[in-house]
């Protein structure tokens, strides 16, 4: 996975992947414990804006290892997908 480590970019890909983890594990912990976030309108505003696929070194990554680390990119589809289900349900929330 070196090869995939970006020259001009600031985090490397697992930086990025573990970042994108501690941040939705945040949110999921709050929601799991308590049934609400704090700042629910900040948490849907940075859950609309951290796109996993629109991170360069994330993208660069799925789409140019080719058939290789494949739980990995299946782990970035989950994350993702943790993201989405998390902003669907705080919309709902704020909506009811």
């Amino acid at each position: 996975m070196d090869n995939f480590r970006p020259s001009n970019e600031e985090f490397s890909l697992l930086e990025e992947v573990e970042l994108l983890t501690v941040t939705l594990r945040g949110y999921a912990n709050q929601i799991q414990v308590q049934g609400w976030i704090v700042n629910e309108t900040k948490a849907i505003e940075q859950l609309r804006e951290m796109r996993v696929f629109r991170i360069p070194v994330i993208v660069q990554f799925y789409f140019v290892s080719n058939g290789k680390y494949e739980q990995m990119k299946g782990y970035i589809r989950m994350l993702d997908y943790l993201r989405l289900l998390m902003l669907e349900y705080l919309q709902y929330e704020q909506l009811n």
